[in-house]
């Protein structure tokens, strides 16, 4: 658990002037684009880093449900992105984290 934790943190640190993380403005332009290219790049990288560290036996804030697809994960984020406007300024994957916990919570913890 305090591996997963310490690595999401760190996805979601602050950058410094030499790095470019992305935000939630970003994730809104990638929603709001047609076709949805970098909401579909974004989220299939979150969503292979959380199987990722499922496989290694790692606690998630969120559990995903079996089969789910990556149409429905860039759904879950972009939703979660228009739904929340006032986060906009937030690191990306703080938000895809909250995004995910809000849809798919853990019912057994």
């Amino acid at each position: 658990m305090r591996y997963a934790f310490c690595l999401l943190i760190a996805w979601t640190a602050p950058a410094t002037a030499q790095q470019a993380f992305l935000d939630g403005n970003t994730l809104h332009e990638f929603c709001s684009a047609e076709p949805r290219n970098g909401a579909f790049g974004y989220a299939s990288g979150a969503l292979e880093a959380t199987q990722a560290l499922i496989l290694a036996g790692q606690d998630l804030p969120y559990c995903l449900p079996q089969g789910v697809k990556l149409r429905q994960g860039v759904e879950v984020l972009c939703k979660y992105i228009d739904d929340h406007p006032g986060d906009r300024h937030k690191k990306a994957g703080l938000l895809t984290l909250e995004a995910f916990a809000e849809a798919w919570p853990c019912s057994d913890r």
